[in-house]
């Protein structure tokens, strides 16, 4: 048997094609490989020329598959059982769909199975195979689609050769419309697709137009590509080392950083991307800075960096929308004959500082870090599968490869936020974001894979390691402090910056708690960030109350006076905000420090009380347990302060900023604060019942 195939280039659905071949032990001979292969009449007479020595051969069977998008399942042996099993002189692969449509009628019915001819793939005796190519110079320039269905309606051919379909999947495997019909089959060492309609096993499996997008996924397993036992088995294939290079023989990068809408963590964000693990000097920094809360962190960083040894650095504030700026930094690389193009958008974060280092490592032409929302969350930059309009649909696999139960690379649809490009890609296929398929109202990142995947450009997105997580896009953007809000929208970039860095231990080791009076006790909560930005937002808006307000209190008999000097957090707008501070680390601690009461979590009241000298006694609230934080600095901001319990005569001074102070209600200890010398003492106080 000899295989054959035509291609006009060496694409990544190629590659795919001839190794699959290779692995069954199927040599694939590629008669031309030329970008001028166009049409039905130049495929048929390369065809013909390249077959016309086997045309006198009665034994040898000839097998001609198209090898953009068709991946072999089986070796020669499985291949000339299941051909000759239709007696058969020439048989083509059959799909559901006419195409043209006005040849539909002229296909005899079928009462199982697929109607109408696909030429994709077809297999024959070569005098056979020879023969159905050789009439080329009847042919103009249509498709070779139309050439072989009249062919097929021939019926004096069809006679002498007995040219059937294979209508129910037995040999060849379509994906064009009937993706449905195809099952995925695989235990702890190996994987094969079935037709689960007909209950076939096909020895390939061709895509064409949206059925490619299922070939995608397919791919990612056969033939021998992942396995339970084995994991991902090529993934080391065709890898590079960057090990052991000087630093000047690490590639040149163009990173492009896009921050196009309001981003929470934005300076964090910048941070990171400038402590990652690559030689500055083969880095161009080009950062689109768009989104107005942004701009100053932008020029802050721009100015920093300009002394760290970065290749070249460029800010672009000019304002321009989404597709510009995007088609303006691949032009970027074009025009400057860029290695790398690594664009990555403000709301990835990156947390592996070696993520430009294993994306090249890993040597594909266009490759995605898979970043989540976070563990155990789903909304990740690729989707496994589209919908037939070329919407998001889940993949099977999709949730086991976000929470990396399944580890390796995978061939995806769609991808966005980042990724790496070789430059040499971007050049060869004309990337753009305004394609000939581009819709006015497509997103931009719609609009670029779909590009891609017209023109058969392969993504892959890797989650062979742990490269971060996304953020959701800022909704705060009137405050001092806008990152302060944003514990609801990004709670881990929020804990990082807000959570004391101790506070993990108040949760693995009891002894970091400290009763420093009965039922007392003091442990980390907050950062000192939080607790310098919490006074700057009361200071902004400046509206302490005076003591004479009151406010209601359903677990108090009377209206609850508050102190001069209070200010309660609805003023800045926090109460929902420390609601979910309440539930996400204060009742953990609760729970470990009094076990035997279990809340919801609500917050009673929540205020920031500031003392300047005197004595103040807390609310008489009927609460089941209170924290005091400590906002200020003891023998920075004031001396003295601090709280006292009464029923224990039992004072706690000189409390470290951040700090908090877990006690039951005013059952058992009523409080107030110990009277502050030489300055101003501030402390959050809530009172937490259910």
């Amino acid at each position: 048997m000899v295989v054959v195939t035509v291609a006009t280039e060496s694409s990544d659905g190629f590659i795919k094609c001839v190794t699959s071949a290779e692995h069954f032990g199927l040599n694939m001979t590629v008669l031309r490989m030329d970008r001028k292969l166009q049409g039905a009449r130049q495929q048929l007479k390369c065809l013909a020329e390249g077959l016309v020595q086997y045309k006198d051969d009665n034994s040898l069977v000839i097998l001609f598959a198209e090898s953009m998008n068709t991946v072999f399942l089986a070796g020669e042996d499985i291949i000339l059982s299941k051909f000759r099993h239709f007696n058969s002189s020439l048989v083509f692969s059959a799909e559901a769909v006419c195409l043209p449509d006005y040849f539909a009628e002229n296909h005899p019915g079928v009462s199982d199975g697929h109607r109408y001819l696909h030429s994709g793939v077809y297999i024959g005796y070569a005098p056979v195979v020879y023969e159905a190519v050789s009439n080329w110079q009847t042919v103009g320039y249509g498709d070779t689609q139309v050439y072989f269905q009249r062919l097929y309606f021939n019926e004096t051919f069809k006679a002498k050769h007995n040219m059937t379909l294979d209508h129910r999947s037995y040999m060849f495997q379509n994906l064009k419309d009937v993706e449905d019909e195809v099952q995925l089959v695989y235990d702890e060492k190996q994987s094969w697709i079935k037709n689960k309609v007909y209950n076939t096993v096909p020895v390939l499996v061709h895509g064409q137009g949206i059925g490619n997008r299922k070939l995608l996924t397919l791919g990612n397993y056969v033939p021998n590509e992942w396995t339970w036992d084995s994991g991902c088995i090529h993934c080391d294939d065709n890898m590079i080392s960057l090990e052991g290079k000087t630093e000047f023989q690490f590639p040149e990068v163009l990173m492009v950083v896009f921050n196009l809408s309001p981003t929470a963590f934005f300076r964090l964000f910048l941070e990171r991307l400038t402590d990652l693990d690559y030689p500055k000097s083969r880095i161009t920094v080009r950062l689109y800075a768009m989104a107005k809360p942004n701009v100053a962190d932008a020029l802050v960083w721009f100015n920093e960096i300009k002394s760290i040894g970065y290749r070249d650095i460029t800010i672009v504030t000019t304002n321009m929308n989404e597709r510009d700026a995007r088609n303006d930094g691949l032009h970027y690389c074009t025009v400057t004959d860029c290695s790398y193009y690594f664009a990555i958008d403000s709301i990835v974060m990156l947390e592996n500082r070696n993520t430009l280092r294993l994306l090249i490592e890993q040597n594909k032409t266009l490759l995605s870090p898979m970043v989540t929302e976070g563990k155990n969350k789903l909304w990740s930059n690729f989707w496994g599968a589209l919908t037939y309009s070329a919407y998001y649909q889940r993949s099977e696999d999709y949730i086991d490869i976000v929470r990396r139960r399944r580890v390796g690379v995978w061939s995806v649809p769609h991808l966005s936020c980042v990724y790496l490009i070789k430059g040499s890609l971007i050049k060869e296929v004309g990337m753009t974001f305004t394609g000939p398929t581009w819709q006015p109202m497509m997103d931009s990142d719609m609009a670029f894979t779909r590009m891609l995947r017209n023109k058969f450009v392969y993504m892959y997105v890797t989650n062979r390691h742990y490269f971060g997580h996304l953020l959701k896009y800022s909704s705060h953007t009137n405050r001092r402090h806008n990152d302060m809000y944003e514990i609801v929208n990004n709670p881990i970039d929020w804990k990082e910056q807000y959570i004391h860095p101790n506070y993990a231990r108040n949760l693995n080791n009891s002894t970091s708690y400290q009763m420093v009076c009965p039922d007392v006790y003091l442990f980390p909560l907050i950062s000192e960030k939080f607790a310098k930005e919490l006074i700057e937002e009361a200071e902004a808006v400046s509206e302490w109350l005076d003591g004479k307000e009151y406010f209601e209190d359903p677990s108090a008999s009377v209206p609850q006076q508050l102190h001069a000097g209070t200010l309660d957090l609805k003023t800045i707008e926090y109460e929902h905000q420390w609601q979910q501070f309440v539930k996400s680390y204060v009742l953990p601690i609760q729970y470990l420090l009094f076990s035997s009461f279990k809340h919801t979590g609500n917050s009673t009241h929540g205020f920031i009380l500031r003392q300047n000298g005197q004595s103040l006694s807390f609310p008489t609230q009927v609460v089941s347990f209170s924290i005091n934080i400590s906002l200020s600095q003891s023998g920075v901001n004031q001396q003295g302060g601090g709280c006292h319990f009464d029923r224990y005569n039992c004072s706690v001074a000189h409390i470290p900023v951040g700090y908090a102070l877990m006690y039951p209600g005013v059952l058992t200890h009523v409080c107030r604060t110990v009277p502050s010398k030489g300055g101003i003492s501030d402390n959050l106080v809530s009172f937490i019942d259910n």
